[in-house]
């Protein structure tokens, strides 16, 4: 969740996705425990959100930082860290501004988050940066949706809702296209709070994420000095395939 103007991920839309979803899903964290338990310095989590990930790797002993650019979201990871008496580095920041005289022996990015970052040059300094903060043998996990993970249902409006413990109702009305030429989806999201029978108050949001091509991220790690190990089937140890909709990345650097 990082770019330089954030038009994303707001008040209402932090607390709709920390309703909607509160924990990291199990077979993900055991995945990113284990990759955690097998670095051997610190970790670093560009992207960190809420903190689903960094909180419990947080609270297992390791050492990990994270930082974001959505300043809602920072907030309540920020939040949530404090309730639990832990002590992690926690940024307002995006790959142009965050800043570090410590490499990571692991870095990762979780939940398809790289795909947040659109634009050319948003990648190669987001690609950049981590090349430079990663120690020589250390591991960047990038977890990656693909072209084959496109809304199945364009241009039709949705709704989900979801009850706060005071009784209110969050809403969220959104609508998908995806552009086969940029390879990249917008959604339109309105989020409403409602409280007896009232709407009071709106927040209105235009959701862009990039899908890739075969391929197309191997060229651009491979460019910014990244070799790839593995590509993997999420959160298991059999190798994907192109047309897999979504692609964990096990990279080291050249």
């Amino acid at each position: 969740m990082s770019k330089a103007s954030l038009a994303s991920y707001q008040t209402l839309c932090t607390e709709f996705y920390d309703l909607d979803k509160p924990s990291a899903p199990q077979d993900a964290l055991t995945y990113y425990l284990k990759k955690a338990k097998q670095a051997h310095g610190s970790i670093l989590e560009p992207m960190c959100g809420s903190g689903r990930f960094l909180i419990p790797l947080a609270k297992e002993g390791f050492k990990i930082t994270g930082f974001d650019s959505s300043k809602s979201m920072l907030d309540l990871c920020l939040h949530k860290s404090q309730r639990e008496n832990l002590t992690c580095g926690l940024y307002e920041k995006n790959f142009e501004t965050f800043e570090s005289d410590e490499l990571y022996d692991l870095i990762f990015i979780p939940s398809g988050s790289f795909g947040l970052l659109t634009s050319e040059n948003e990648i190669n300094k987001a690609l950049e940066s981590l090349h430079q903060l990663l120690t020589p043998a250390g591991k960047l996990i990038l977890e990656i949706e693909t072209i084959y993970e496109q809304t199945t249902s364009p241009d039709i409006w949705q709704n989900k809702w979801l009850k706060k413990d005071d009784g209110s109702i969050l809403s969220l009305n959104h609508v998908s296209n995806f552009n086969k030429t940029t390879s990249l989806e917008t959604t339109l999201c309105r989020y409403e709070l409602w409280q007896n029978n009232k709407i009071i108050k709106t927040e209105v949001e235009e959701f862009v994420r990039k899908l890739y091509q075969p391929t197309e991220l191997d060229n651009l790690l491979d460019k910014h000095g990244f070799k790839v190990s593995k590509k993997l089937i999420p959160y298991t140890s059999e190798e994907a395939s192109e047309t897999a909709p979504i692609i964990i990345y096990e990279c080291m650097k050249y």
